[in-house]
């Protein structure tokens, strides 16, 4: 989504990273949902998710996201893109030999 809106809709790094993560939100609880009661009406018995492991992962994103947005606003929009790249780079290398 992020490269995506930079390169299509001229928005810049931070933005795209800011509406690239609030995107999340509703995404996450529509999949909350499907996985929690998903599992009464596919047949499959219990709820698929564990809260308990869920919060504490919440926890770290909420910590991550909170450093990750106050070290962005420090950084300049051309190092951000470079990071991107790099990351989505080494994910692509990384699919391309382990798939």
């Amino acid at each position: 989504m992020v490269p995506l809106q930079v390169m299509l809709a001229r928005t810049r790094q931070v933005e795209a990273t800011a509406n690239s993560l609030t995107a999340i939100v509703p995404i996450s609880i529509a999949g909350i949902l499907i996985y929690y009661f998903g599992g009464f009406l596919g047949g499959r018995g219990a709820p698929q998710v564990d809260f308990r492991f869920a919060l504490l992962l919440a926890a770290g994103g909420v910590f991550g996201a909170f450093v990750g947005a106050r070290l962005t606003s420090r950084v300049p929009d051309i190092w951000l893109a470079r990071g991107v790249a790099v990351v989505l780079g080494v994910v692509g290398v990384k699919q391309v030999l382990f798939p």
